[in-house]
This record gives C-alpha cells, sequence and structure tokens, in this order.
C-alpha cells in the first residue's frame, strides 16, 4: 500500500476568491494511521475536511506537534465522518487522534494559515459541519434567515410569555437531503428565564404544517434549551404538558445572544415520489457500499445521500423547509420555592449515537441495553433525583426504559405511538409514521446517588431489518449542579461522539446554579 507518504493536499473546489475547500488526499479515508502528514498552508476562511471510517478514528486539537495528548480537545468523534473545519484566525494549529496508538501512527497534523483578517474572534477553527457539500444532491444552504416573532403575553398571566421562531429556509426537491447545521434565532431576553414549555414541528414557507410522508425527520441534534426533541417525534411536542410549579428549566437568556450558541444539526429527508419498497433505504439511510457493511455497519446518517430517495418527482421545483421552535417562559425573579429541572441525554449506543437492527422471527423484539451512571458526563457530589423521561426512536421502535441497576425498579419508560390516520399526509397521525413519544412524571422525583448506576433499555421490532435507528433518552433532573463538581479540575470524558452531549446541554454559559431565588 502506497499510503506511507502523502503527496500533498487536494484543492476540490473554490468556494470564493480566497476560500477552497481542502481535502487530506483523494480517497474514501484520507485520516488515517500509516500515513505521513505534510504541513498544510491554508487561508482565512478555507475549510478542510476529514474522511475517516466510522467506528475508527476522532479528530482532537491539541497544542503542540507532539502525540502528548493530556490536553487535546475533541472536535469530531467515531461517528462524525467526514468532518469539516473552518479556518477563521491566523496561526499555527494541530490535529491528532486521540484513540490509543493512532497518533503514534502517524495521525498528527499541523496547518498553518496565513492571509487576510478575521472573520471572527474565535482563536481557533470552527466546527462548521459533519456532511461534505455535494452540490446538486446534498442540499446545504440557506434561503432566508431564521427569524422570532416579538414575545406574546399569555392570556390569563402578566408574567409568562410566548415566542414563535422560524428557522432558516431549506430548500428541497423531492428525494434530496439535508443534513447540516443552521442558526437559529434567539428567542430568549437578556435575563434569566424559566423555561415552562418548547414546541417544535417543520412546515413550509407557507406556515402549513409538514407531514412525515413528505418530510421525514431523522434527527435534530442542539442546544435542549432550543428544540423540544431529537426528531420524528418533535410534533408530538405539540400538545406536551409543560411542566407545572415548582419545577422549571431555568437558563441564562443572554447566553443565546452568540449565534454560534444557537447551532442546530437538522437532518430532514423529503421523501415525496419515493416508492413505497424504497422508502425504508431512504429513511434509514441503508449503506450501499460493501466495504461498510464488511466492517458491520448497514444504515446511518454518514450512508444518507439521494442515492437512497430515488424519486418520481425529483425534477420537481424544490420547496422551502423551516424548523419551527416555540418558546414559553416567564422571568425567573420572583419565582418563590422554585424547583430547577436539568435535563442530561443519555445513549443506549453509548455514545455511538446509532446502530443496526437486523431482522430476526416474526414477532421478535429487538433489546439493546446500556449500564451508566446518569451524571457520567457531568459527575455530581450529592442526591440528584428524576422526574420526567423522554426518549428518542426511529420506525421500528416500541419502548425505552430506565432501570435502577442495583434494585432493578423501572424508573420511567418512554414509549413510541404510530400514526393511525387513513392517509399518510394527515401532520400528527401519519399512518405507520412514528409521530410520539410518550413521556412519564415521577413525582417526588427517583433519587439517585452520584455514580449510581442505570440501566437503560431500548426495544425494536426486529420482524424486518431496521438500520442506523437511535435509542436517546432526555431524563429531566433535579438538585443537578450544572458544575459537574465531581469531576474537579478533569477534563470531560471523550467518548463516542461527546460532542452530541455537549451540544445538547449546551456550554457552562447558558446554565444556572440552583438558587431560593434568581435574579
Amino acid at each position: 500500500m502506497e499510503a506511507a507518504t502523502l503527496l500533498g493536499v487536494l484543492l476540490i473546489a473554490a468556494l470564493a476568491a480566497e476560500a477552497a475547500v481542502l481535502q487530506l488526499g483523494a480517497g474514501r479515508e484520507t485520516w488515517t494511521t500509516g500515513i505521513r502528514y505534510p504541513v498544510i498552508h491554508a487561508h482565512i476562511n478555507d475549510t478542510l475536511v476529514f474522511k475517516y471510517g466510522r467506528g475508527e478514528h476522532n479528530v482532537a486539537q491539541v497544542g503542540e506537534p507532539s502525540c502528548n495528548l493530556t490536553a487535546a480537545r475533541q472536535l469530531a468523534g467515531v461517528t462524525e465522518s467526514p468532518f469539516i473545519l473552518r479556518f477563521h484566525q491566523t496561526g499555527t494549529f494541530y490535529y491528532a487522534c486521540t484513540i490509543p496508538g493512532h497518533c503514534e501512527a502517524g495521525m498528527l497534523l499541523t496547518v498553518e494559515v496565513t492571509g487576510g483578517e478575521p472573520l471572527a474572534p474565535a482563536p481557533d477553527p470552527e466546527v462548521v459541519a459533519t456532511s461534505v457539500p455535494t452540490p446538486g444532491n446534498v442540499m446545504q444552504s440557506t434561503q432566508g434567515g431564521s427569524a422570532c416573532a416579538p414575545p406574546v403575553l399569555v392570556q390569563g398571566t402578566n408574567v409568562t410569555f410566548h415566542v414563535s421562531c422560524l428557522g432558516p429556509g431549506i430548500p428541497l426537491q423531492p428525494g434530496q437531503v439535508t443534513n447540516d447545521f443552521y442558526t437559529m434565532a434567539n428567542p430568549y431576553p437578556d435575563k434569566v428565564v424559566a423555561v415552562i414549555s418548547q414546541q417544535s414541528q417543520i412546515v413550509d414557507a407557507n406556515g402549513r404544517q409538514v407531514p412525515l410522508s413528505e418530510v421525514y425527520c431523522h434527527h435534530f441534534f442542539g442546544s435542549s434549551s432550543l428544540i423540544a426533541g431529537e426528531g420524528a417525534e418533535i410534533r408530538g411536542s405539540m400538545d406536551r404538558a409543560p411542566l407545572l410549579p415548582p419545577y422549571y428549566n431555568i437558563i441564562n437568556g443572554s447566553y443565546y445572544a452568540d449565534p454560534s450558541t444557537r447551532l442546530v444539526n437538522i437532518h430532514i429527508i423529503n421523501t415525496a415520489g419515493v416508492a413505497s419498497y424504497n422508502m425504508a433505504p431512504c429513511i434509514e439511510c441503508w449503506c450501499r457500499n460493501p466495504a461498510d457493511q464488511a466492517r458491520d455497519f448497514y444504515g446511518g446518517t454518514a450512508c444518507c445521500t439521494p442515492r437512497n430517495c430515488q424519486s418520481l418527482l425529483s425534477n420537481n421545483t424544490a420547496t422551502v423547509y423551516k424548523l419551527q421552535y416555540n418558546v414559553t417562559y416567564r422571568y425567573a425573579h420572583g419565582i418563590e420555592d422554585a424547583v430547577q429541572v436539568h435535563p442530561q441525554l443519555l445513549d443506549v449506543a453509548d455514545g455511538n449515537v446509532e446502530y443496526d437492527v437486523h431482522r430476526a422471527e416474526p414477532g421478535s423484539v429487538d433489546v439493546k441495553t446500556s449500564v451508566t451512571s446518569i451524571d457520567a458526563q457531568c459527575p455530581q457530589i450529592a442526591p440528584f433525583g428524576v422526574m420526567r423521561c423522554l426518549g428518542h426512536q426511529h420506525i421500528g421502535g416500541i419502548c425505552m426504559e430506565l432501570y435502577d441497576t442495583i434494585s432493578g425498579a423501572l424508573i420511567c419508560n418512554s414509549c413510541a405511538m404510530y400514526g393511525n390516520s387513513s392517509s399518510v399526509a394527515d401532520p400528527g397521525q401519519e399512518h405507520g409514521y412514528l409521530v410520539k413519544m410518550t413521556d412519564d412524571t415521577i413525582i417526588p422525583p427517583y433519587q439517585l446517588r452520584p455514580g449510581q448506576n442505570v440501566t437503560l433499555v431500548s426495544r425494536y421490532d426486529s420482524s424486518v431489518d431496521h438500520f442506523g435507528v437511535m435509542a436517546l433518552y432526555i431524563p429531566l433532573l433535579v438538585d443537578w449542579d450544572p458544575a459537574c463538581p465531581g469531576r474537579g479540575t478533569a477534563p470531560a470524558p471523550s467518548q463516542g461522539a461527546r460532542n452530541i452531549f455537549e451540544t445538547f446541554q449546551a456550554a457552562q454559559g447558558s446554565l444556572v446554579p440552583n438558587s431560593p431565588s434568581y435574579k
């Protein structure tokens, strides 16, 4: 194999007069072991693409050109290939794979960025996307910006407000896919607020509710203070019961003044005109490459392209779709005896996010479990409680459950609900589609000790194949310290695609410590 030396960086395309998309080479997997990477010379606003085998590598920024990884900052997990960086600042930057032994095997890269004025004050590259643009196929451009309507006082109150927002327009022709990051408008005032409820759905440019049979919602990854779910179940948020006093999700609204905090990964597919026999390969993103199947990887985000979604209507004009997200809140100041809830994210795939369910006997159920502690990502030093749970599954999902590993007691569950309308075009009741996940409220909250193990269970129908499925779980916690006091000075864990966990929770700037009163 002639991988011992890489001859140079391949210039793929010019995005603008002074910007280019750069790749590490011309092969399928260019971020790998056994290569001596030369220094890459880039300019401000250039982007660099890392392509690597799913589950094999990651991308981290390091402070020096060595394999001392003690201060490494992970940028992309093992499931996030292809991974794209945009350079906003001049300087010399270093990147490595932190999988044991991989840096020593050649996965260490130096990038020198020169020329132009910085586009932003950030001292390091910006994460642009986790998918490579394919003009004419995978639509990634936005049409029109995101905006929020002015807050409206909720009838019958003098302290509670409702804000309705629309994300950027996403034009999709039948059979086309988007899996990109979009900047959402800020629904919050520059104050500490108590969030009472959130709602999300996909609409078109005229505000029409778009059925899943037209646009399938594969997943949404973003701050939990913006998006009310992780996928197709968001339509169920439109009639989800709000938090009742004294429980509130209290956040610092001023944190979201920075647009970079409002990035949301939206993965939706226009399935209009896709034949019924091809629908599962389309919306489950079945992999067509034998090399993927050789690695026991049969479907998922990395394989989601228009090749899976051939449509008889592919020549139709693109329709512009938008994520509508609504927030109801009140100012936290003046709330007496508030009990703050903090959403966390659990993954039955242990940070790998996606997995495959293979066909077995008719009527069989695939059961996948994961044993972890809820505070694994944010260690606690005092007991905390679970007061509500909400799951995210794909079509074929049956139920998710959370158990106390020690006692075996069921803490809470969240089960899939499917549409039963005779018309697949009935928004919220599309026949055969997962349209909602139930949420389970526990009063008083179920108490857990710091580090206490819980068992997360995901059940899928395995009468047929279901590839690239997800099983994410969102528990709402009380008596939770968002400062993660049990971590001390140790860095955050770096298992799997932990960026998803961080993105969901948002950075420390949005979190408000527990307090008997808020200002």
